[in-house]
């Protein structure tokens, strides 16, 4: 599901979505290692969904992609791909 949007807490965007593949836009002036804030521009359980968004975002973009998940939910992830 792609989201247009704000700029918001990246701690608050992974409650609303456990164990998903997250990609966030990094903005200007945030750390780019360690970003509080980002744009949220897709998230999915399907990680080829995520990268495909984001194969379309600007070229000149900070983005993260992450799976947001125990361990254990990232293994069982990678058992069914």
């Amino acid at each position: 599901m792609i989201e247009r949007g704000r700029t918001e807490l990246i701690a608050e965007v992974e409650q609303r979505y456990p164990n998903q593949w997250l990609a966030f836009v990094i903005p200007p002036g945030e750390d780019e290692f360690a970003p509080e804030h980002g744009m949220l521009v897709v998230h999915s359980m399907d990680d080829n969904e995520v990268w495909d968004a984001v194969g379309r975002i600007t070229f000149n973009q900070v983005v993260h992609v992450y799976f947001n998940g125990s361990d254990a939910a990232y293994n069982v992830w990678a058992a069914e791909t």
